[in-house]
């Protein structure tokens, strides 16, 4: 093999140097990079610099396992929808909607639905369930057609009077008139009524259910149905001893009455008429906690944007705390035009955990309008899961918290010694914000 030798004049050896110095330039700069990419890369890792989890964005499945039922024929009384869901982490919520508009909501397995026909009209009627998982991602069943019976008239129960056009009393299920010949006589009318129904128990499951439940009543001949009234207003009726209102709307107080009926209608009310006043509502349950948390400790202000479905007014702000967020936080309420709605200090906080500030009023807010709820922390250390809102927001009854994108990024911050309106985001990162809600 032949090698070739190349002197090294001073030509040569000013190459070799001056290609050394590139090299090496060349690699500080590489590493000054990543310096810098680590640097910035720190304010999105845990506290103890683990690598921030991959997002989930791994859609639930539900099916409505009764579907058959639930499309044959017409429906009268109470039919419960059953549906299959499942997900890779676990569902946390199933909304109901009829005819396309929120009917019902339920935040335990197994998500079944009591639908009470008594509230819809007779004829056709759609139906829909929505699951949510806890990361916010959403599926839908197949929209489904189903149909309601009209109202009909109890048939005369037999030994009850009925007057005929002609003008003779006769009893149903005899062919004989009054003034028949024949020895039997009618039975006296039943005008015993039954006993008032009692124990009458209120329960809310969240903010959007009111569980009624109450102790059996007797009757000489039977208890034929039970009637439920909210606010003096007929909701439905049942033949068992528990009724679901899935019609109420948070922040509202309710009185409920309870009135039992035996064939002949004669009824009895309820010995108590309790009152509920159903909770205020947010965006994320008291269960829902982050994932990751910065070590960033700048001043900060975070945020996230939310849409409410129906009007009604913010009580307050809440937000995720670290026990490394040491504050002060001071709340904040948003236009997204940068108006500020209004403002509150929160005080007594807990080490860590979800926190919350009352505004000294409730502000009203706008059915389908994007408002920011925010708040300062002072000393940084805040919840920061990254791509959260990246792929679809999260609902909660009439609450919505926006996918990125709907209106701008979701997600929002601002680096500030003091309250500003958060303008900047991190790829969708949800910092754990929230709002508390009623309806008027």
């Amino acid at each position: 093999m032949m090698h070739v030798s190349i002197p090294m004049t001073p030509h040569n050896k000013n190459k070799t140097v001056g290609f050394l110095i590139l090299v090496i330039v060349l690699l500080l700069l590489g590493l000054g990079s990543f310096g810098l990419t680590k640097l910035f890369l720190r304010q999105h890792t845990n506290s103890d610099n683990s690598t921030v989890a991959p997002a989930d964005t791994t859609a639930p499945t539900v099916t409505v396992t009764n579907s058959a039922d639930l499309q044959q024929g017409e429906l009268s009384g109470v039919f419960t929808v059953k549906i299959a869901a499942t997900d890779n982490v676990g569902v946390v919520k199933a909304e109901f909607y009829v005819d396309g508009q929120f009917f019902a909501v339920s935040y335990a397995a197994p998500f079944t639905l009591d639908l009470d026909t008594a509230k819809l009209s007779a004829g056709s009627h759609t139906f829909e369930v929505r699951v949510y998982d806890k990361a916010g991602n959403m599926a839908h069943s197949d929209k489904l057609t189903f149909s309601v019976a009209a109202e009909t008239t109890p048939t005369p129960s037999t030994n009850q009077k009925v007057t005929s056009s002609a003008g003779a009393t006769t009893t149903s299920g005899s062919s004989s008139s009054s003034s028949s010949s024949g020895s039997s006589t009618p039975a006296p009318p039943d005008t015993t009524p039954p006993s008032a129904p009692t124990n009458l128990m209120l329960t809310a499951d969240g903010a959007y259910v009111v569980g009624i439940a109450w102790t059996a009543s007797t009757d000489n001949v039977g208890i034929a149905s039970y009637k439920v009234y909210r606010d003096g207003t007929l909701l439905g009726s049942t033949t068992s001893t528990t009724f679901n209102d899935y019609t109420v709307v948070p922040g509202n107080t309710y009185s409920y009455l309870v009135k039992a009926y035996d064939a002949a209608d004669n009824n009895t009310s309820s010995t108590t008429n309790p009152s509920i006043t159903m909770a205020e509502t947010s965006i994320w349950m008291n269960f829902d906690v982050p994932e990751n948390f910065g070590n960033d400790a700048s001043p900060i202000e975070l945020g996230v944007k939310f849409r409410p479905q129906v009007d009604g007014k913010v009580t307050g702000i809440r937000f995720y705390k670290a026990s490394t967020n040491t504050g002060p936080h001071v709340a904040s309420l948003w236009k997204t035009d940068g108006t500020l709605l209004a403002q509150a200090t929160f005080s007594n906080e807990t080490a860590s955990g979800w926190q919350q500030v009352n505004f000294s009023a409730p502000v009203p807010i706008t059915a389908g309008t994007t408002y920011v709820a925010s708040y300062h922390a002072s000393n940084g250390h805040y919840a920061d899961d990254v791509g959260y809102f990246a792929n679809s927001g999260v609902d909660r009854g009439t609450l919505h918290a926006l996918r990125s994108g709907v209106d701008g990024p979701n997600g929002v911050y601002s680096y500030s010694p003091t309250s500003v309106m958060p303008t900047n985001a991190f790829q969708s990162s949800n910092y754990w914000v929230d709002v508390v809600f009623a309806s008027p």
